[in-house]
């Protein structure tokens, strides 16, 4: 019988696309919202919201694709990204049709919250919660 190594700890840990308990439409509009990110394309991550995008940040609600990508750079810097890209969402405490991914960097803590209407998850809202 042949051995084969354990995986890598990273390997591990399953992707939201595997657990059970995420709907499949969420798992479509995460796994969509980090290819938008991976390829920095502020087009692609538009799909996958509805707008207007609340916000109490970033100069308040973005009301239009054209306005998401006006403000790309400040909403998605580098680090941002890299956290989203490893981050996983968890379903936001009360709320069955919604799901929230946390990112901190530089104590600037965001929530991207994902809610669901007719069928489909998308990005809905944008939240600093030290405001």
């Amino acid at each position: 019988m042949i051995a084969f190594p354990a995986p890598p700890p990273a390997l591990l840990r399953q992707a939201p696309a595997q657990q059970p308990s995420f709907p499949p439409e969420m798992i479509a509009a995460w796994s969509a919202f980090q290819a938008a990110l991976r390829a920095d394309d502020a087009g692609a991550l538009a799909k996958v919201t509805r707008f207007p995008l609340r916000s109490n940040e970033f100069g308040g609600a973005i009301a239009t694709p054209a306005a998401l990508k006006a403000k790309w750079k400040t909403l998605f810097p580098p680090a941002t990204k890299a956290c989203l890209l490893a981050a996983t969402p968890e379903r936001t405490e009360g709320a069955k049709d919604s799901f929230e991914a946390f990112c901190e960097v530089g104590g600037y803590p965001i929530r991207f919250i994902f809610t669901q209407r007719n069928g489909a998850y998308r990005l809905s809202a944008l939240d600093n919660i030290n405001e």
